[in-house]
């Protein structure tokens, strides 16, 4: 399992707000001064799988706090405190197509970065990979998962997330637009035939 952390050092990042900064310093802002690492493990309750992925896909958080704070110059720490927090699948959907989102930013913000030498591979691997989720069902399923009167009778609690997943399937396609409008420019001819087809099924998801 990927390890992920986090950081409560929000002091640095807030002052450098104003500052447009290469990304490889705006991440070395976030990363520094970590003492918490967690990953994610998904799970299922139920030993048949139902018709819609997302219905039974459960995720498990792990947190790991540790003593001292990361980078050091230490190589290991003595974890002080762990925690488990579990996610329904409406709480992991949203969580994927956040993650998604953030990663098409970033991809981004780097093809428009004159400091970083990413190549447009990046992008081009992540757009088809959303391109994907949407043939094999994407925004249908989740509604069908989701967005159903029954759904909403029997998960009182998940109202809040219902409208939280809604705003963010509408966010996922106004990132998409820049998106592809910046690979569009920048891929090479070879992926003309792959930019259409990008372009085709964004048509079919915005409409």
């Amino acid at each position: 399992n990927k390890i992920n952390f986090s950081s409560d050092n929000n002091n640095a990042n807030n002052n450098c707000e104003s500052i447009p900064l290469p990304s490889y310093i705006s991440k070395y802002n976030i990363t520094k001064s970590l003492n918490v690492f967690s990953y994610t493990r998904p799970f299922r309750k139920t030993k048949e799988k139902s018709d819609n992925e997302f219905k039974d896909m459960w995720t498990m958080n792990y947190y790991l706090i540790t003593k001292e704070s990361f980078p050091s110059i230490q190589s290991r720490s003595e974890v002080i405190k762990q925690l488990e927090i579990e996610l329904s699948p409406i709480e992991t959907a949203i969580n994927a197509l956040k993650a998604k989102n953030e990663q098409i930013n970033e991809l981004v913000a780097q093809q428009n970065d004159p400091n970083s030498n990413s190549s447009i591979n990046n992008l081009t691997l992540a757009l088809n990979g959303v391109i994907d989720a949407e043939v094999n069902g994407g925004i249908k399923k989740y509604q069908q998962a989701f967005f159903t009167e029954e759904y909403y009778n029997e998960n009182p609690q998940h109202r809040h997330h219902i409208l939280q997943l809604k705003a963010i399937l509408i966010e996922s396609v106004q990132v998409l637009k820049p998106a592809l409008d910046l690979h569009r420019l920048r891929c090479p001819a070879n992926l003309t035939a792959l930019q259409e087809k990008l372009d085709t099924f964004y048509q079919k998801m915005s409409d």
